[in-house]
């Protein structure tokens, strides 16, 4: 069996379109759904819906562990977003930007990226200052009129580099005004999606924050549960949709493998998903052939270099094993690493 490129993405690409109703994205949809349909809202009704018209508007905030599953929930509810209709009968098209916070982080970096996120990708050809890049925030923004703004990783704005311990507060007070801002501001308010680990929610939670954290809903992503009975059918779910993508079979039989799953994928979510789409691409390589627990097995040893006396989709005592293993990992799921796999 050959394969070549445009095939094996095409199959990947697939695989990645699949999201799975859990009760976190129920929660985070209808809260993004309602605060965006804020954009159309007026704040006196006997005046038209304009400019200083417009209702102010609130931020949902999503937060959940290192890959349970955040960005993806994310992604599927910006593509769920609908059209909105003023009073008037102006029809406001879904504009979703997404804007991944550095990990290095400053007030400066966050302008400007938000700058080239809203101007599709183009922005300036160097970095603004920061005084600067805020201004040109606030000009274009009415211009390109985002319907959401999604800042991922915002946990990164609470420990600003570059500035003393003394200003540190100071500057994450400046980078929560600035959102505050966007939701408030007078000629196009924004709703906004804040995303990151539950550190997050702890921050916002204390008193001197508490300015921006009045405008949140928060939405957290839960663990998955050992043995839960809706969390097994979903993964059986999704191995049995991205088997459909390949057309390959699914020769997996029973509860007790996607308890396996479950464990070495640290009970979370969207690590578990990676591991299904990497194992039915293993399948997939090697001839088409349904995809089987070996192949999970081998994933597993090829990412986190376990002896078959640690791998949970071997041992019997599988609840013995480190959970956390793969955690720390990255899966490929190209042809190279197939072919590594079976050395």
């Amino acid at each position: 069996m050959t394969h070549d490129r445009n095939s094996d993405l095409a199959v990947l690409e697939a695989m990645g379109q699949h999201f799975f109703p859990t009760p976190e994205l129920t929660a985070a949809a209808d809260a993004v759904s309602e605060i965006t349909r804020n954009v159309a809202v007026r704040q006196d009704a006997d005046e038209p819906w304009d400019e200083g018209n417009r209702a102010k508007c609130r931020a949902v905030m999503l937060t959940g562990l290192t890959r349970h599953g955040k960005t993806e929930l994310a992604q599927q509810v910006a593509n769920g977003l609908e059209d909105v209709q003023t009073v008037d009968g102006q029809v406001i098209r879904p504009k979703p930007i997404y804007v991944e916070c550095p990990s290095v982080f400053n007030n400066g970096l966050l302008f400007n990226s938000i700058l080239k996120a809203m101007m599709g990708g183009q922005g300036t050809k160097r970095l603004l200052p920061v005084a600067a890049a805020y201004n040109r925030v606030d000009t274009q923004l009415p211009v390109h009129r985002p319907t959401l703004i999604i800042l991922d990783e915002f946990q990164y704005a609470f420990a600003p580099s570059g500035v003393s311990a003394a200003r540190s507060s100071e500057v994450v007070i400046s980078t929560l005004g600035f959102v505050r801002h966007l939701l408030d501001h007078v000629a196009w308010p924004v709703p906004i999606l804040l995303m990151g680990l539950p550190e997050l929610d702890r921050r916002m939670n204390e008193p001197a924050h508490a300015f921006l954290n009045e405008k949140i809903t928060p939405v957290h992503i839960a663990p998955m549960v050992q043995g839960s009975p809706g969390e097994i059918e979903r993964l059986k779910t999704a191995v049995n949709s991205y088997c459909a993508d390949a057309g390959i079979d699914n020769a997996i039989t029973g509860d007790d493998f996607y308890k396996r799953l479950i464990h070495a994928t640290d009970h979370a979510r969207g690590l578990a998903f990676e591991l299904c789409q990497a194992s039915v691409m293993r399948a997939w390589y090697d001839g088409r052939r349904p995809v089987a627990e070996a192949d999970f097995a081998a994933r597993y040893r090829l990412a986190t270099k376990a002896v078959d006396d640690q791998n949970p989709f071997i041992i019997g005592s599988w609840h013995t094993t480190d959970r956390t293993r793969l955690m720390q990992e990255t899966l490929s799921m190209d042809l190279a690493s197939w072919k590594a796999a079976n050395r």
